[in-house]
């Protein structure tokens, strides 16, 4: 026990050190072995100008992570024959378009990000607008080519979930995830009660 806590402290005075170095504001830790939680530790401020202190309870946003959540939620559909992920996007979301000379974008090409769908920078607040404004685009190579990360493939996947399941995405996710994973201090969509929760993000 005593070389675990030795290390611990090593590693508390690492990352302080770190911290003033790079000058990040805060930063938590959880350190696991196979089966438990080990340790939790929490440094610095999640807020600079409320200074605002870093503690267990900080969220953060999951950012990209969120993507394997709805992957995840659309091969269960598939695996329960809801959804084939070989169909066109057009057999769940009819109204969905996109200008394009080649055959059509399945399900699969969203999962993989072989889609030929173009990055945009614009993230609208409603998924459905942001998908109906797509019809105005053209396909940037044919689907399955290659890849091309983009956040749209997995924001067409969320509104099929929706679709299929009839059911919106946050209590789709928390219901199929989060809750048989025992992920507790997880959410699967932003609240304005969240966000007062939330570290901000530095760069």
């Amino acid at each position: 026990m005593k070389n675990i806590e030795a290390a611990f402290a090593h590693l508390d005075r690492f990352i302080e050190q770190k911290m003033r170095a790079t000058k990040i504001p805060g930063v938590s830790l959880a350190i696991t072995s196979r089966e438990k939680l080990l340790r939790v530790a929490t440094f610095g401020l999640a807020n600079l100008d409320t200074q605002t202190p870093m503690t267990p309870e900080t969220m953060f946003y999951t950012g990209s992570n969120g993507k394997t959540f709805t992957g995840t939620a659309v091969l269960q559909l598939h695996e329960e024959g809801l959804v084939d992920i070989h169909q066109p996007i057009t057999r769940y979301l009819p109204w969905f378009k996109i200008q394009s000379r080649y055959a059509p974008i399945t399900l699969h090409h969203l999962l993989c990000h072989t889609s030929g769908i173009p990055h945009r920078g614009d993230i609208l607040p409603d998924p459905h607008y942001e998908i109906w404004t797509m019809r105005e685009g053209e396909t940037a190579f044919p689907p399955g080519e290659r890849g091309d990360y983009t956040t749209l493939n997995t924001r067409i996947l969320g509104l099929v979930l929706e679709e299929v399941l009839g059911q919106p995405y946050g209590e789709i996710i928390q219901q199929r995830l989060l809750d048989p994973l025992g992920m507790t201090s997880t959410v699967p969509v932003l609240t304005h009660d969240v966000r007062l929760r939330i570290g901000l993000g530095y760069v």
